[in-house]
């Protein structure tokens, strides 16, 4: 069976989980597998929700997941990137 890789996120949760753990991620997450599916495909449409499904199950901050990994970015909102961004300098700051 051929390991494809299709995002730098992807890759992200195949090195910290492997690339069959990953595959089934979403049951961990307690989600149906085609959204998450859809997030490592193309993780700058992956809603809000499954955002912060990722950011409970990893232990990161929303925040770094957007910026380093583009995670959202098309599907939430400005509001929403400014709060998370909001929470992780309030964090760096304790």
């Amino acid at each position: 069976m051929k390991k494809e890789i299709s995002s730098a996120f992807h890759q992200f949760i195949v090195d910290r989980f492997g690339y069959y753990e990953a595959r089934h991620l979403h049951q961990k997450m307690d989600l149906p597998s085609h959204p998450i599916t859809r997030a490592y495909n193309n993780p700058e449409n992956t809603p809000h929700k499954i955002l912060i499904a990722f950011c409970e199950l990893l232990d990161i901050p929303a925040h770094e997941l957007i910026r380093d990994y583009q995670v959202g970015v098309s599907r939430i909102s400005n509001i929403e990137k400014a709060y998370h961004q909001r929470m992780y300098e309030a964090l760096k700051e304790s």
